[in-house]
């Protein structure tokens, strides 16, 4: 849904609102100036310190020089490692020098003092000006590059070199020895009269894995493969050799492989830890704009800084996407998500300007220019007319260097994408429900909440913050203008001007939100007498609302009937009488601001008002109690019984003689009443009286009512009994699938892709599969193997429950196989609608292949973002599919209720004893809430009975009186009566829930009671820590230690803390590692965590 805000009054929005104020627009509290500055970490971001980079050129020496890595096409000075003189009278000169890590392409230019020398034969000699005094040979940086020599039988070539020899090789580093002849004749230094020229190597150097160019890689082709670096070739895309240091740079084997545990350089992050789809689209998007990197990166400079110096070469830079590094590149973006009102909880923080002192208007690049000796030097400057003119005509400019940029428009395209990022000074934090944990950094979101002056604005995610115990995200926004990429690349004269915030109607006030209010009927006084009365609950946070109106009607049209007018209560609490026992109302709610504004109103309809109580009886009438049923048989999806009683005088003066003298007060009257079918009074009757109403909900019903009886009377006292008994027989098919739901606590037998997990969520209420979805990336989600033997019906259904993201395209089907698990057909891919709610996709009445002997549930994601959970998997017989049930060896479920609806009416009293009522309808994954209610206690009764069972804890099929109840993974079983366990002693205890009963004990549960001393045991000590710290070190460069820690009781809990001790650690480097708990028993180990 997309909105326009009207117009603002006089004073615009600029003037209205000042930095760090407090400003209300329309209704909402909205507070700016609290973003800590994005603009200042993206002015950060556009100039990376990498010192090395200014030295690139320079003719380094140092034998113990970091280890340097040259990117695209680009000249180096070399680092120096070895230096001597040889031969008659010292006349001779070898180096050594080290050029960059390989594998390389090749060196096609040497430079001495500007100068191209080229060399030839088979000593690799110089030829033209340094013929016979000259000579140079280089390597690939290949891992089996032999030591490189000098050159053999020179003149006064004795004596020979010392010092260097065959043991000397340089594997894997691209390498070139480098030998000079100093004079003509070893008398005088006639050849080089200004010292040894100053060196450079021109080159395409390294060769890296592109996953573009990798047919193993989703949407790749290519035979690269990312674990061979044979394979591999050159490459001078930004975003490939960004990818590389995230992957780190490793020792090379020479079959191909790599060498995990020695690595060189970068940052050494698993595959699993980067988002190489986004690298990808980076890929695209440079190559798209032609850009391309031209440097060198070194081991002495921080690993955060080189990234970003490698991404600032193509107009990126790094995020974090939840555990993953990840990369947001300048490219026109579509939004994929509208964020509107109901997305929001709590106070939104708004920043509409850029502070002074950083809103630039100007930047001036600096780039490396190969006709100027591959020095740095500025380009023209980059502006707009209509930024000065946003800046009053003050320049304010920015100089800012590429350092690993050649070209002179890639520089000004990447300046022009700074400078339009800089003047993105609309930003914004926004509080968030938490199905938007699917927007991740670098995603593009319309914002359309009018009353914070957010008008179908376009913002870029920066960050995203989840917290879970309060079950939110925190999106950190920066504005995105389409205009600006258009100006930046060259194709428009001017940008677009900065974004600000919309216009906002001061008369505006934001209505009620559904959720944010509730409408409850209030139970029944004591003494059994009221009137009907609902019960508003409406919490109301912020004070710019002052009064609160709500109404009544019969249907959202109205007429509508005042039910308060006034200021909003503290309690959040408004209750409204005088309605119409039995009927349905719709009720209207509307805010009033400080301003007189007036909100439109939300409706909720199909609110029922209840009905009196039993407490105006005429004394001189018997009472009969009426059953009315209504029953769904064709499809069984609702049952709902309320039971009517009312004055029925002149149906029982129709039953004859017997029911006058009763009246009378003559002999006793025993009359037999049978068959009495939905007896009905129209609500209006002046003594209708509704004793109680009972909802059942169930699906698939069939309903059978029986047994209506006993209206009993004698000369001094009538006592009406309505006794109905329901029995139910819930139609649930029997669940072919094992371990649908996650039954065994586990995910067994399903089969989860990378990417994905399963495990307990209490948000929703049990156990689930879950994964992200990424861009460029196709999985399968397998769900259990079901037989489908030829014992099984021909015709059969299934069914999956599911929730996903607004932008995540997902598909299902059945697929079936063999005895020996050959594929052998599937019913066809269906879509999954988006939802964020669950969902029951629905295959029905399919025919399985007369071969198949196995069928699964298949839930393919496609490649776009977003996420998706599943759960409840069920394959069963028949042409329908029923409702999910857990026990696949369920064929159906009966119960037998018993009402007793007016349980006592004491006609001298007029007084009802007990009565009960349903407080609330299941709903979700609640149950249904029971009231019951007496005349003495109010809504306490007390319960006399020799055995109490609660719901269907009967857990030794016995009436021991016990109760027991889950929390999570942990069980508490109570025992009133005798004793359990395996020991026969215990009376409580609490402890796994995997525990069977039968084998309890004080060993395997966390606490407890028993009837044998000490009579109380506790494996946890009062909830405290046993055992002291243990320290361990895994030591430096990555790697992995361990410590045992003996004596582990059954059922307790293990803590592990873990702390980074840096020393010389970049404290911007993105940091990995995990701790893993191992159990041994025996000698054996096995992995539990």
């Amino acid at each position: 849904m997309t909105a326009t805000a009207v117009g603002l009054t006089k004073i615009g929005v600029m003037a209205a609102i000042g930095e760090g104020a407090t400003i209300a627009l329309a209704g909402a509290a909205v507070k700016t100036g609290a973003m800590i500055g994005l603009s200042v970490a993206a002015a950060a971001l556009m100039r990376p310190n990498t010192p090395s980079s200014g030295t690139t050129l320079d003719f380094k020496p140092d034998p113990k020089a970091p280890v340097r890595g040259a990117m695209g096409y680009t000249a180096l000075g070399g680092n120096k490692v070895f230096q001597a003189t040889w031969g008659y009278k010292k006349v001779a000169m070898s180096l050594g020098v080290a050029l960059s890590l390989g594998p390389i392409d090749q060196v096609p230019r040497f430079e001495a003092d500007g100068a191209t020398v080229t060399f030839s034969g088979p000593q690799s000699e110089a030829t033209g000006f340094y013929a016979a005094d000259m000579w140079q040979r280089t390597t690939l940086g290949l891992p089996g590059d032999a030591a490189l020599l000098p050159p053999t039988g020179l003149k006064y070539g004795n004596p020979g070199l010392t010092g260097w020899g065959t043991q000397h090789a340089a594997p894997q580093v691209s390498f070139s020895f480098w030998t000079m002849v100093l004079a003509k004749n070893p008398e005088d230094r006639d050849v080089f009269t200004n010292g040894v020229p100053d060196p450079r190597w021109v080159g395409r150097w390294m060769k890296l894995w592109d996953p573009r160019k990798d047919s193993t890689y989703p949407g790749g082709s290519g035979p690269q493969r990312r674990d061979d670096w044979r394979t591999w070739e050159w490459s001078e895309s930004p975003y490939v050799h960004a990818l590389a240091w995230c992957r780190g740079h490793y020792k090379l084997n020479l079959d191909g492989t790599i060498d995990r545990t020695k690595r060189i350089a970068g940052i050494g992050a698993p595959d699993a830890a980067i988002d190489i789809p986004a690298f990808v689209e980076g890929m695209n998007v440079a190559q798209a704009n032609d850009w391309t990197i031209s440097g060198e990166w070194s081991t002495s400079d921080g690993k955060f800084q080189t990234l970003l110096a490698m991404l600032q070469a193509g107009g990126g830079e790094p995020i974090s996407r939840g555990a993953q590094i990840s990369v947001m590149v300048n490219a026109p973006r579509v939004a994929t998500y509208t964020y509107t009102r109901d997305d929001l909880i709590g106070q939104a923080e708004i920043r509409p300007l850029t502070p002074r002192r950083e809103r630039k208007n100007t930047i001036i690049p600096r780039y490396k220019s190969e006709a100027n000796g591959w020095q740095y030097v500025p380009a023209g400057e980059v502006t707009s007319s209509v930024y000065r003119d946003e800046d009053r005509g003050e320049p304010r400019s920015l100089e800012i260097e590429y350092s690993h940029v050649r070209s002179a428009k890639q520089a000004a395209q990447l300046a022009a994408y700074d400078l339009a990022n800089l003047r993105e000074g609309l930003t914004a934090t926004l509080p968030s429900k938490v199905h938007l944990m699917h927007v991740h950094p670098g995603a593009c979101i319309k914002v359309d909440v009018p009353e914070l002056a957010l008008a179908g604005q376009k913002f870029i995610v920066r960050r995203a913050t989840t917290n879970h115990q309060s079950a939110s995200v925190t999106l950190e926004l920066r504005s995105e203008s389409d205009a600006k990429h258009a100006w930046a690349l060259g194709q428009a004269a001017q940008p677009a001007p900065s974004p600000s915030l919309s216009a906002v109607d001061p008369k505006y006030v934001p209505p009620p939100a559904p959720e944010d209010w509730t409408v409850v009927p209030k139970p029944p006084s004591d003494g059994g007498v009221s009137q009907p009365i609902v019960v508003i609950e409406l919490p109301i946070e912020t004070t710019d609302i002052v009064t609160v109106i709500i109404k009544h009607g019969p249907s959202a049209t109205g007429p509508w009937t005042d039910g308060y007018e006034g200021s909003p209560r503290t309690d959040g609490r408004y209750e409204v009488a005088g309605l119409t026992p039995g009927q349905t109302y719709c009720f209207s709610l509307q805010y009033v601001a400080k301003n007189g504004a007036k909100s439109e109103p939300d409706i909720k309809c199909g609110i029922v008002a209840g009905e009196l109580t039993a407490g105006n009886v005429i004394p001189t009438a018997p009472t009969i109690v009426g059953l009315q049923g209504q029953i769904n048989a064709a499809f069984g999806d609702i049952f709902n019984v309320s039971e009517l009683v009312a004055d029925a005088r002149t149906q029982l003066d129709a039953q004859g003689a017997e029911i006058a003298a009763a009246r009378g007060g003559q002999a006793t009257l025993s009359a037999r009443i049978s068959q009495v079918n939905q007896a009905r009074i129209d609500g209006d009757e002046a003594n209708a009286i509704a004793i109680n109403g009972v909802a059942a909900r169930t699906a698939h019903t069939e309903a059978d009512i029986i047994d209506l009886e006993n209206a009993l009377a004698n000369e001094t006292m009538a006592r009406a009994e309505a006794v109905g008994q329901l029995t139910a027989r819930q139609a649930l098919n029997p669940n072919l699938t094992p371990n649908g739901n996650f039954e065994q606590g586990s995910a067994a037998g399903w089969e989860l892709p990378a990417g994905f997990g399963a495990g307990y969520s209490s948000f929703n209420g049990g156990w689930i599969a879950y994964g992200e979805l990424t861009s460029g990336t196709v999985r399968n989600v397998q769900a259990p193997l079901t037989s489908v033997s030829s014992d099984v019906a021909a015709i059969q259904s299934s069914q999956i429950a599911y929730r996903m993201a607004s932008n995540a395209y997902v598909a299902a089907c059945v697929m079936f196989f063999d005895a020996g698990y050959g594929y052998i057909g599937q019913t066809p891919w269906e879509p999954l609608a988006p939802t964020t709610d669950w969902t029951v996709w629905k295959a029905e009445a399919y025919t399985k292949p007369a071969a198949a002997a196995w069928s699964r549930i298949v839930v393919t994601t496609g490649g776009t973002e977003g996420f998706i959970n599943l759960r409840q998997a069920k394959t069963e017989a028949g042409s329908v599919c029923t409702i999910y049930s857990s026990d696949a060896s369920v064929s159906s479920l009966s119960a037998t209720v018993t009402e007793q609806s007016l349980a006592i009416v004491d006609l001298e009293n007029q007084q009802s004893l007990a009565a009960w009522h349903v407080v609330a309808e299941a709903s979700g994954g609640k149950p249904a809430r029971i009231g019951i209610a007496s005349s003495a206690l109010g809504t306490y009764v007390a319960l006399d009975a020799p055995y109490i069972f609660w719901g269907d804890n009967t857990v030794f099929e016995d009436a021991t009186d016990t109760l027991q109840t889950t929390v999570g993974e942990n069980r508490r079983v109570l025992a009133f009566g005798a004793p359990f366990g395996a020991s026969g002693n215990l009376l409580e205890w609490w402890g796994p829930a995997t525990t069977a009963l039968g084998t309890m004990t004080t060993g395997n549960g966390l606490n407890g009671r028993m009837t044998t001393a000490p009579y109380v045991f506790d494996n946890v000590i009062g909830g405290g820590k046993t055992g002291g710290a243990r320290s361990f070190s895994s030591g430096p460069g990555g790697s992995s230690a361990q410590s045992t820690v003996p004596g582990v009781l059954a059922g307790s809990m293990l803590e592990a803390t873990g702390a980074i001790n840096g020393g010389s650690l970049d404290a911007d480097a993105p940091l990995f590692g995990t701790i893993s708990l191992y159990e041994e028993s025996g000698g054996v180990q096995t992995l539990v965590y």
